[in-house]
């Protein structure tokens, strides 16, 4: 059947009004009705456009700002890391600290760390000693909340950002806390000072284009901006929009609004790990609307052109066109018809005619040229498509919702190990099962079973990322994501190195580097297990302590290369002696320096027999550590003590446990070195009472220093009898204990780092009183400890005191021991140049003890040589001390060196000196220490003597 369409004369009412009307204005009419709706639709799409535009804006810098803040946190973690790193440097784990050795290693370390201002040390009081550009130095930081938190918890800390005592520059402090001598006490602090412009810039590995990068404070303040603002870096912005968003937020989040100059910008913001800043990356909204702009403008102007010529056109050339070649379009018009050219035919040409064939003609053209553009572009992004997942290193698969393989990478087969054909599209999930199957990928069980479990679990909406173990051993990360079709997208990842990488770093954080040997994380670990499961079953076990006699001795001699292979030697040796832990038995632990701790297996039985079994381990490991090590060529003997505490009998906890082991050791060590011993009660006792003491002498110093009293031992000339100094002598006239002697005091001291302190006192009084005795002939002895002598500031402080008291430099005469010559280092000869230069003697005293050399007499011409006691006392019973002490006055004369024997206290010693050829004599013969105002009787009555 066909169909005729209908002659002119049948034409419908609506055609009729439209032939009533001119052509041309039925031809504008179709012309707006056609362009209006394309014309809309596109400005609807830029608008839509505009609003993805800005989201993807806020998504964009919201990623920015996290990745600066992840990238930030991940520079403070380093920091931690260089810290822990340069902790175990000899130079930081020796006390006291050696500021120059101190400075080069923190040095050595910034040169790693471009984003650090400066690397300080701090003593336990949170005093600066050692920097590594020297800056800061004598810098008090105690009243920091972040120094005493490290102090208190003894615990990495990150400081807020804050500003610099030295410059007011913003900067954020990691501060790691040392114990070294493992006293419960920090003994130093190492400060890692982060720069906030470097660390933006070292963070800055993206460039930034147009866009800005700021961090603010806890409190709403700028402190650093890129680019550079130094207009507003400093300025506070707790009121302003955004930094109500950053709190309203909880510092992590985007705010589109208001800028801080004004102009409207997104802002994505994000706190820094472990601090109170807040990083946030800003991009004007005006360049991120400014295409979308450029495309409005471009696109009304081309629709008001389009719209305008073809007005022109259809109102001038209407006619004229419309009737030209109506005949080949009626054809085409037929052709793309259903029904063929029969249900078509041509119409005769006419008005009305003329204007529908005009419009199927528009229509037709419009449909092709849409379709070669649709088709033009599928096929880019298919090409693209193919670039990118052949690119990626990840394998990549996707699913259709009947479990149908749509696409697949070639990295997907070849980290599956599956044939090419199985990566091909319209392969089902449980085919590609079975062959994983085949290749080893499954354990016991039906793969198409296990496949219809999975499927069962992503259809439930259970997507999970898993790991894989291949065959050959390496992992893969597998990870899935539904898709809004019903299907999924998996994703392979290769993780094998990271999670080596992984395992090397728990291994390094639970292990000693040196030694290999289990660390305190473990050690730690151990006795909680043991705590936990001993008591309960009654079981006993021990705790040995054990330290190195001779260890520094090493170091200083052979150098700490050295040092280290003989740790390394001590741990084969103990492990070597102890069961391994494979069998249950015992934990060797290296805690640092030369101490190692042994926690014995846990044994049945009374007290007594874990006691035995440590005692004979204890014996066991002193022999072996006894016997020579070859280091560098050298037999090297050093020995070990070792101090043992049991559970449950010397503590229930690990810190008590290892605390008693501690002091066991202590005694060990006071009892001649080489030895074992228990814990006992009283060693507790001793230590309270020590820690007593330490803390009186702190408060002495802080708050009562006037409770610290000087006395005089004058020195006189063997041959005339006549006085010619005094050396002060320390007391502390403790307001419960009395007057305390300076061996009690004086080494407690140096180790509590009071030492320093205590002896710029012992000068400054010193100089004051010698400066009023009555005879202004007379020398003044001071003694300086080897810890005093190693201050930079030293000879600056005796400059400023011999000014501030009026006293003659050459009245001055410093005493000191071979342990400031033990390491001579150019800094110690300066020293001693530079105070002999200025008119101060420099006298060795207790010569002949320790490690008295007469290199020492050689290296530096001293004034003053002071020989020992110990040879003085048994001088008319032993003639090799006499021989001795014929030998150093001998030597030291012809040195230019005068001597001065201690502890003379009979006439008898003293006639002997004088036939020694010693120049002069010191102790109770002529009278005890006595305080300043009675130094002018002392010289009256020994006057009278020797009139």
């Amino acid at each position: 059947m066909t169909t005729v369409p209908p002659g002119p004369d049948a034409a419908s009412p609506s055609q009729r009004r439209s032939a009533g009307l001119p052509l041309g204005l039925r031809l504008v009419a179709l012309l707006l009705a056609t362009l209006l709706p394309p014309t809309a639709a596109l400005f609807a799409l830029i608008g839509i456009g505009a609003s993805e535009r800005l989201a993807d804006a806020e998504r964009d810098v919201g990623r920015l700002a996290a990745l600066r803040a992840e990238q930030q946190t991940a520079l403070l973690g380093k920091t931690q890391l260089m810290l822990a790193a340069l902790a175990r440097q000899p130079a930081l784990r020796a006390l006291p600290l050696d500021p120059a050795a101190c400075a080069m290693a923190a040095q050595a370390a910034r040169a790693d760390t471009p984003w650090l201002r400066g690397i300080a040390v701090t003593d336990g009081a949170g005093v600066i000693t050692c920097s590594n550009n020297n800056s800061g130095l004598g810098v008090s930081l105690a009243d920091r909340a972040y120094l005493q938190q490290a102090i208190t918890t003894r615990r990495p800390v990150v400081s807020p950002l804050l500003a610099s005592r030295v410059d007011a520059v913003a900067q954020i402090i990691v501060a790691l806390p040392l114990d070294n001598d493992h006293d419960g006490a920090v003994d130093l602090l190492l400060l890692g000072v982060v720069d906030i412009a470097r660390l933006l810039d070292a963070s800055s590995g993206i460039p930034l284009g147009t866009d800005t990068m700021r961090l603010f404070d806890g409190a709403g303040r700028l402190v650093a901006s890129l680019p550079p603002a130094p207009d507003q870096v400093g300025q506070g912005f707790a009121d302003h929009p955004f930094w109500r968003s950053v709190l309203a937020q909880g510092g992590t989040g985007v705010h589109h609004g208001p800028g801080l100059s004004g102009e409207e910008r997104i802002k994505g913001f994000a706190r820094i790990e472990g601090t109170d800043a807040v990083v946030a990356v800003g991009r004007s909204e005006a360049a991120v609307m400014a295409p979308v702009a450029a495309l409005i403008r471009n696109a009304a102007l081309l629709a008001l052109a389009g719209l305008g010529l073809a007005i022109l056109v259809a109102w001038v050339f209407g006619r004229a066109i419309l009737v030209r070649d109506i005949g080949r379009l009626a054809e085409a018009a037929r052709r793309w018809q259903p029904g063929g050219p029969a249900v078509f035919p041509a119409a005769a040409p006419g008005r009305f005619a003329a204007t529908e064939l005009q419009a199927l003609h528009a229509a037709l053209a419009a449909m092709e040229a849409c379709h070669a553009t649709v088709l033009h572009r599928v096929e880019e992004k298919r090409r693209l498509l193919d670039i990118v997942t052949g690119s990626m290193a990840q394998g990549l698969a996707a699913w259709d919702a009947d479990w149908r393989l749509t696409l697949a990478n070639p990295a997907y087969a070849r980290m599956l190990g599956l044939p090419e054909d199985m990566g091909r599209p319209g392969r089902s999930f449980i085919e590609i099962a079975r062959a994983l199957a085949e290749r080893g990928f499954f354990g016991p069980g039906d793969p198409a079973m296990l496949a219809a479990m999975r499927l069962r679990q992503v259809a439930q909406d259970r997507p999970e990322t898993r790991e894989v173990v291949r065959p050959d051993g390496r992992v893969l990360e597998v990870a899935d994501r539904m898709l809004p079709n019903g299907g999924m997208v998996t994703t392979f990842t290769d993780v094998t190195e990271r999670r080596e990488a992984e395992a090397r770093t728990i291994h390094m954080a639970r292990h000693d580097a040196l030694t290999g040997l289990p660390n305190r994380t473990q050690m730690q670990e151990r006795l909680a297990d043991l705590l936990a499961e001993a008591g309960p079953q009654g079981r006993r076990f021990a705790l040995l302590y054990l330290d190195l006699d001779r260890f520094k001795w090493v170091n200083d001699t052979l150098g700490h290369q050295a040092g280290d292979a003989l740790l390394v030697a001590v741990a084969d040796r103990i492990r070597n002696r102890t069961r391994t832990r494979r069998d249950g038995g015992d934990l060797v632990v290296r805690l640092g320096g030369d101490e190692f701790v042994v926690v014995t297996a846990p044994v049945l039985g009374l007290d007594r027999d874990a006691a035995e079994e440590a005692a004979g381990l204890a014996a066991r490991l002193i022999t072996a550590l006894s016997d020579p090590v070859e280091i560098e060529g050298q037999q090297v003997v050093v020995g070990a003590s070792v101090g043992i505490a049991l559970f449950p009998a010397h503590g229930m906890d690990a810190r008590r446990l290892l605390q008693h082991a501690d002091l066991a050791l202590y005694r060990a060590k006071e009892d001649g070195r080489g030895c074992w011993r228990f814990f006992e009660p009283e060693m507790d006792e001793q230590a309270q009472q020590r820690r007593r003491l330490e803390m009186d002498l702190r408060r002495a110093l802080a708050e009562a220093p006037e409770e610290f009293v000087l006395h005089y031992q004058p020195a006189v000339e063997i041959a005339g009898g006549r006085v010619t100094g005094f050396e002060a002598l320390l007391r502390w006239q403790h307001p419960e204990r009395g007057l305390v002697a300076p061996q009690e005091f004086i080494g407690l001291a140096e180790e509590i780092g009071a030492i320093e302190a205590l002896g710029e006192l012992v000068l400054r009084r010193a100089c004051a009183e010698a400066a009023r005795w009555p005879d202004q002939r007379l020398r003044l002895a001071v003694n300086l400890s080897a810890l005093q002598f190693r201050r930079e500031h030293l000879t600056a402080l005796i400059h400023a005191v011999l000014e501030e008291s009026g006293l003659d430099p050459r009245r001055l005469e410093l005493e000191i021991t071979e342990g400031v010559l033990l390491n001579q280092t150019a800094q110690t000869m300066a020293t001693l140049r530079g105070l002999r230069d200025a008119g101060v003697r420099i006298a060795m005293d207790d010569f002949g003890t320790g490690y008295s050399s007469l290199s020492y007499l050689r290296s530096f011409p001293f004034d003053r040589v002071k020989i020992d006691r110990a040879f003085v006392r048994d001088l008319a019973s032993r003639p090799c001390d006499a021989t001795i002490v014929r030998a150093v006055t001998t030597i030291c004369a012809g040195l230019g060196m005068a001597t001065t024997a201690e502890g003379v206290e009979t006439e008898e010693q003293l006639r002997l000196l004088a036939a020694l050829d010693c120049n002069e004599a010191q102790g109770f013969l002529f009278g005890r220490p006595v305080p300043a105002a009675q130094i002018p009787q002392t010289l009256a009555r020994l006057a009278a003597l020797a009139g």
